[in-house]
């Protein structure tokens, strides 16, 4: 039986922010890392040949696979413009699912279709919640919206939507059975 993959953390430091930021995108690109994240202005204070050093540098968090370490310290070593650079790891494990390979999970809609409770709560459950913990935070997170709602506020959840209650005028129309004109009452939606 195999063992499964484990989460690792990496961190290395860098000469400078540009120099960190280069490392970081090519790991990422070359997918042995699935995110870079730098840390400018970090103060190293170590011992080279002998004699107590301080200097400023950017610290480099990697996260990456137990199966893809290898070959990212290896690249790391070649890549790097220290002599001797420094590549800690450390296992890890997320707060609630592993490293993604880049793929993110998507509700499953193509354009003009609508997701109903159920697609939002298995696609928190995706995640690595139970079905009961994802209805629960899909449950709790459409109360909040209610209740603000109640209070007359807006809510704006950035990058997804804004929600806002407006009047709509009553209006003209028809109605399919009676094929008659008809008047719409004024209406809180």
């Amino acid at each position: 039986m195999s063992e499964r993959p484990t989460s690792l953390v990496v961190l290395v430091t860098a000469p400078s922010e540009t120099a960190a930021l280069d490392l970081g995108r090519r790991l990422v690109d070359e997918r042995l890392a699935a995110c870079a994240n730098v840390v400018p202005a970090v103060t190293s204070i170590f011992v080279w040949e002998g004699k107590r050093e301080e200097v400023s540098e950017a610290l480099l968090l990697i996260k990456t696979r137990s199966e893809r370490y290898a070959a990212l310290q290896q690249r790391v070593l070649e890549l790097h413009p220290y002599s001797v650079p420094e590549c800690w790891r450390w296992p890890s494990r997320p707060a609630r699912r592993p490293i993604s390979d880049g793929s993110k999970t998507r509700l499953p809609l193509r354009g003009g279709e609508r997701a109903d409770k159920n697609d939002l709560i298995n696609a928190v459950a995706a995640h690595g919640l139970s079905k009961r913990q994802s209805a629960s935070v899909v449950e709790s997170l459409f109360t909040i919206i209610f209740r603000c709602f109640e209070k007359g506020e807006d809510v704006k959840i950035v990058g997804f939507g804004h929600f806002r209650i407006r009047q709509k005028l009553s209006r003209r129309g028809r109605t399919r059975r009676r094929a008659t004109a008809s008047r719409s009452p004024r209406a809180r939606c």
